[in-house]
């Protein structure tokens, strides 16, 4: 059988999907493992300006992912983190990071971590958005930045907001399920949708310092701290849809 690709679409817009090659039925029990790995990718036209807003990189800081077991798989029951009759594996599967993801071309995945995952089934996802501690980076203090240009003028956006990510896949059919090894889950960051001139229009953004580069962010000296405000609160409405 083909090693099965679990895609999870956690995107700042209303849908969330699941594509898998596998049912519930194939499953094996958690007493077995297999490797995994954890990729993400950003969906943005690079190189095509949409409504004169063109992106040309994107960051992101995320920390405390959690994958968390379907205690209904194969007949177990039993309450969060407790021992469910997995064998080995008794609590839910928790990575640290932080992890900082840095995408400036559209659509390729950056793997950003490598598991051992019991092979069983897991109703919710869940991680934070959160701001950076690497003094070293671009991101420090930040949560997310976003690059690119206004009118062929640049512009850079960025925030130091945390949010909470929960996915949870109601319907047993759509969970995720790690059953070989090989098996990847993808989170993909749709910033073609956020920046649909109907959902955010940035062609007001000024530069009123006239440094050349249009800042939208919290304290920029542009003027443009309700745009940045706007934006944000689009973003964490989104994270609230999927998380309903």
């Amino acid at each position: 059988m083909k090693k099965p690709v679990l895609f999870i679409l956690a995107t700042f817009v209303t849908t969330l999907t699941v594509l898998t090659s596998c049912s519930k039925d194939d499953s094996a029990s958690t007493s077995e493992s297999a490797s995994a790995s954890l990729g993400a990718k950003a969906t943005f036209d690079l190189g095509r300006a949409v409504n004169d807003v063109l992106l040309t990189r994107f960051m992101i800081n995320v920390k405390d992912f959690e994958l968390e077991f379907n205690n209904d798989f194969n007949g177990e029951s039993g309450d969060d983190d407790d021992n469910s009759g997995y064998g080995p594996f008794y609590n839910d599967i928790e990575l640290d990071g932080p992890f900082e993801l840095d995408f400036t071309n559209n659509g390729i995945v950056i793997p950003f971590a490598n598991v051992n995952l019991p092979v069983a089934q897991y109703e919710k996802l869940e991680f934070d958005i959160a701001k950076s501690n690497n003094q070293s980076s671009v991101l420090y203090r930040k949560s997310i930045l976003i690059e690119g240009t206004i009118n062929a003028a640049p512009f850079l956006f960025w925030y130091n907001f945390e949010e909470g990510v929960e996915v949870d896949f109601e319907d047993a059919n759509t969970d995720i399920i790690i059953q070989n090894n090989g098996d990847s889950i993808l989170i993909n960051f749709d910033l073609n949708f956020m920046f649909n001139a109907s959902i955010i229009d940035l062609s007001n953004a000024t530069d009123a310092n006239g440094d050349g580069v249009i800042e939208i962010s919290p304290n920029d000296n542009d003027g443009n701290n309700a745009l940045a405000n706007t934006i944000k609160n689009r973003i964490k409405q989104s994270i609230d849809l999927l998380d309903d």
